[in-house]
């Protein structure tokens, strides 16, 4: 799911609910990465307004159970705009399979490059590895992301 069309969703939660958006928040960190400095700032925001973190789909958020746990932890409210209904129980079992899922993904990743390293293939898209490919690359990767977190005020 692209930027534009969580925004999409958020925004239409947003409306539906008649919520107050307090700051918005875009990562670039990957869901399953533990440096999440913008999730933290999210955190940190939900905790001074006492308000709720909003995202487009749970996966958005995260793919970790400590993710959740810590902002459980930091008593942050947050609901999936896609999912509003959805319980604890629900949260949990689908960030297990989502965690899941993301070793899959590495495991599938690294064997796949391990095959290619073995066939004497270059690794990535040989037009990124040129000096305008890299500058492009930099550029694209300032605050743009498809992680978005939004933060909302639940009055």
């Amino acid at each position: 799911m692209g930027l534009e069309s969580q925004r999409f969703y958020i925004t239409q939660y947003i409306k539906n609910n008649k919520f107050n958006l307090i700051t918005e928040f875009t990562e670039i960190e990957s869901g399953g990465s533990d440096n999440r400095i913008m999730f933290d700032r999210a955190i940190k925001a939900c905790k001074d307004n006492r308000a709720t973190l909003i995202v487009s789909t749970l996966d958005r958020l995260t793919r970790r159970l400590k993710h959740i746990v810590k902002l459980r932890e930091n008593k942050i409210k947050f609901v999936s705009a896609d999912n509003p209904n959805c319980s604890e129980l629900e949260i949990d079992i689908k960030i297990c399979f989502a965690e899941d899922e993301l070793r899959k993904i590495s495991l599938r990743t690294r064997n796949a490059l391990d095959a290619k390293k073995r066939r004497n293939e270059p690794l990535g898209y040989l037009p990124n590895l040129t000096s305008e490919g890299r500058i492009k690359g930099h550029g694209n990767c300032l605050g743009r992301h498809p992680g978005e977190i939004i933060s909302k005020d639940v009055g």
